[in-house]
């Protein structure tokens, strides 16, 4: 509602809401009530159960978790006798579907098992110090949306370039948000789909973002060039096409635009580059 009201207030469109980002974690099936701990944008969550861990069943479809932390959120009745494993997977107001929890019961103890594969492919987890390959950016759609992942995470964590819902600034999250890049000529535009603001580089003096009104026709504002690692990676430098020879960092503490290295924390996955 607050997401909502918010655009309303501005004068515009409800903007896309953003995919949920990773996957839930099951915690607890104590006689068939199951617990979990849930994920940023989702609606609401799909729950699955089976004998032995091969056959999978829909027994909710549309169940919310809007219930105190550690409460059941949903109870099958089915699975008192605690032989049952459970999974769970998170879909978004707008679309999008997280990949599957963890795998949970089963006469475990509520202990949870070994994870389930998720539909989705997870960021790749670049080491600091990996040196981009030689390539070029291969075949790129005119138009794509990608989460925006950092390859340098120095606490073990991935982070994500996001617009802070506090600021409207530039931001960085371990929740996924989406970005619309668009070519314009050789040279993309990037908007936030929560908010449709675009992000530029202030000026080529400058290290600073700053986002545009909401719908402006970002092709009007400084772009940006993708450098990947090579034609087939989704990984790639992000740089200020007006010149000035900087690209978009983040050190571990601050988002910036710095002067050209293209490797370690200017380097950056666009997990979904590529399809």
């Amino acid at each position: 509602m607050i997401f909502e009201y918010a655009a309303k207030i501005n004068g515009v469109a409800t903007p896309k809401y953003p995919a949920p980002g990773r996957a839930p974690v099951m915690l607890d099936t104590s006689e068939g009530n199951l617990v979990w701990r849930g994920v940023a944008w989702a609606d609401y969550y799909e729950v699955q159960r089976s004998a032995n861990g091969g056959g999978w069943t829909t027994i909710a479809g549309r169940v919310v978790d809007n219930v105190l932390a550690g409460n059941t959120i949903y109870s099958d009745n089915a699975g008192g006798n605690g032989n049952y494993l459970y999974r769970v997977r998170a879909y978004g107001k707008s679309g999008g579907v997280s990949g599957w929890s963890n795998v949970i019961g089963g006469g475990d103890g509520g202990q949870p098992q070994e994870p389930e594969p998720t539909t989705t492919k997870p960021p790749s987890q670049p080491t600091p110090t990996q040196q981009p390959q030689p390539g070029g950016n291969g075949k790129l759609p005119a138009q794509f949306d990608s989460a925006v992942a950092s390859a340098y995470s120095p606490d073990g964590e991935t982070y994500y370039f996001t617009e802070s819902q506090d600021n409207w600034g530039p931001s960085m999250s371990t929740d996924q948000d989406t970005w619309s890049f668009t070519l314009v000529g050789t040279k993309y535009t990037m908007r936030n789909g929560w908010s449709q603001q675009c992000v530029f580089h202030k000026s080529t003096t400058s290290s600073s973002l700053d986002m545009t009104p909401q719908s402006a026709d970002c092709s009007t504002f400084p772009l940006w060039t993708l450098t990947f690692q090579s034609a087939t990676s989704t990984r790639a430098a992000i740089q200020a096409a007006d010149g000035s020879n900087r690209c978009l960092q983040w050190d571990g503490n601050t988002i910036s635009v710095a002067p050209c290295k293209k490797v370690d924390s200017q380097v950056w996955d666009l997990v979904s580059a590529r399809g």
